[in-house]
């Protein structure tokens, strides 16, 4: 009995945060209305003191100091949110393409996408020639032999050899497994 009060105002606390988070905020309107041709005249003068200064060299110096710009406001801002996009290529040969290409929106690098591909060289294949010598022997006999021996463009292997004593030739093929 003394527990329901508490559960009452927990309750009436828990409806009334529901509340304010089920109603959605009342969007602000604004009208602005912006022109077409907002340019202003920005005139430039500088002052000197006249009395240190030639006056030949003076009236040549105001009429360069005087500017006469259009400053186009509707333009910075058009081209400030514009979004632009920039590919540099950095290399292209037969090695290697790196380019790189970029966003930029509001003055700023908004992403940049590099694009690296490299280019492997292909091995010239040749047949490859090797010449050796070697002993052989067992029990009753001893040889002495001339090897010879070839890899071929597809990874075969053959080999011969000539027994200089024994006069015997031997002949053998080898094929890559793995």
């Amino acid at each position: 009995m003394k527990t329901i009060p508490y559960i009452f105002i927990i309750a009436l606390i828990c409806y009334i945060v529901f509340l304010r988070e089920c109603t959605s905020p009342q969007p602000i309107v604004e009208t602005k209305i912006v022109t077409q041709y907002d340019s202003i005249y920005v005139p430039i003068i500088d002052t000197f003191n006249t009395l240190q200064i030639d006056t030949a060299w003076l009236d040549s110096l105001i009429y360069n100091t005087i500017i006469h710009e259009q400053i186009d406001t509707i333009y910075i801002l058009r081209d400030y949110f514009t979004k632009y996009y920039y590919t540099d290529t950095i290399r292209n040969d037969s090695q290697a393409l790196i380019v790189i290409n970029d966003t930029l929106y509001r003055n700023r690098i908004k992403s940049r996408y590099s694009q690296i591909k490299l280019f492997a060289e292909k091995p010239t294949l040749k047949n490859n020639f090797y010449i050796g010598g070697g002993i052989t022997g067992g029990q009753d006999r001893l040889g002495l032999t001339v090897n010879g021996a070839m890899i071929t463009k597809r990874k075969k292997l053959y080999t011969a050899s000539y027994d200089l004593i024994n006069k015997e030739v031997s002949l053998s093929l080898y094929i890559k497994i793995f």
